[in-house]
């Protein structure tokens, strides 16, 4: 466990970390998400100790990231649906979302 002495500094190295790691700019980091949504998902992750201090786990900082990182692609597949360079439907079957490259044909996976 590690002790948290900012949220708001853990928030930006957390989200410049996966925008980083992920290929996503700074510019798009900034549009994409905010530093309050981050430590909104961070706070959803921590503990308070016997001393009153925030903590954090390493598999909740992993959980963090992978929130973010799914924010930030989500965001992008929506960009570039509005802008008509995917398709985009919504599958019954599945029950989600689904975005596919123009032209593509779509075969919903057999179970």
């Amino acid at each position: 466990m590690y002790k948290i002495k900012s949220i708001n500094a853990l928030a930006k190295t957390l989200g410049k970390t996966v925008a980083k790691d992920s290929d996503f700019t700074f510019k798009q980091l900034k549009e994409y998400i905010s530093v309050g949504n981050i430590k909104n998902m961070i706070s959803q992750h921590t503990k308070k100790d016997e001393c009153g201090y925030e903590v954090i786990s390493n598999e909740s900082i992993n959980c963090i990231m992978t929130e973010i990182f799914d924010w930030l692609v989500s965001r992008e597949l929506a960009s570039l649906a509005a802008e008509d360079k995917v398709d985009c439907f919504w599958d019954d079957e599945k029950n989600q979302m689904v975005f596919k490259g123009k032209g593509l044909d779509y075969y919903p996976e057999e179970e």
